[in-house]
């Protein structure tokens, strides 16, 4: 247990110790002055009496310490891997506001101890039964204008697909493994924007005789 520290040593150091001196500067300054004291009674003092004051005086190296819930525990590790195994995994810096860890700490483990990469899903552009279906009914109308003695006349006949909605549809990703021979062998397909339904094909056809 410390001796009982006079009020006015207590006072000289805690004014010393609010120009955020060190310990050992404010003992160098007190032994030019009738007090006699050591430096862990300064340091004492600063912690004990000035709310926290004078605390980085006595820290050690001064470096941060990151707290406790920043850091990566085991249950946060099976978290993230959880996430990042997802058939639609969110982005790192959600799963690091989720987790509760930095998005550095979140990179550095699935690149590192997960061994993943992150890759771009890909978009199905075959044409499925149900866009074929369309193709032949809007086909229709174009056929009846012409004869059947009239097919040599046809010039040509183009199509387009016109986009009505996503242009700039955000893309999906996965992770896999960082070794080729190691990833799967499906790859997974683009699932947020149908391609096929949020476009419209137009058909255009050019013959003779006004008739197109």
């Amino acid at each position: 247990m410390y001796p009982r520290i006079a009020p006015e040593l207590k006072g000289r150091i805690l004014a010393l110790g609010s120009l955020n001196w060190s310990s050992r500067v404010i003992l160098s300054e007190l032994k030019k002055t009738k007090f006699t004291v050591c430096q862990k009674t300064i340091s004492y003092v600063l912690k004990n009496y000035n709310n926290g004051a004078g605390n980085r005086s006595i820290s050690g190296s001064g470096r941060y310490q990151p707290h406790h819930f920043l850091k990566l525990t085991p249950r946060k590790v099976r978290k993230v891997k959880d996430m990042v195994a997802s058939d639609n995994p969110l982005p790192k810096t959600d799963i690091a506001r989720r987790v509760g860890v930095s998005r550095t700490s979140v990179w550095r483990l699935v690149e590192g101890r997960l061994e993943k990469k992150k890759l771009k899903k890909v978009k199905i552009h075959h044409l499925t039964v149900a866009v074929i279906l369309q193709r032949n009914l809007r086909a229709l109308p174009f056929y009846d204008l012409i004869k059947d003695d009239q097919f040599m006349w046809v010039f040509t006949m183009d199509e387009t697909m016109l986009s009505l909605d996503y242009g700039n549809s955000q893309s999906e990703y996965y992770y896999d493994p960082k070794k080729i021979d190691d990833r799967r062998a499906d790859v997974p397909i683009f699932s947020k924007s149908p391609s096929h339904h949020q476009q419209r094909m137009h058909t255009a056809g050019f013959g003779w005789k006004g008739q197109s």
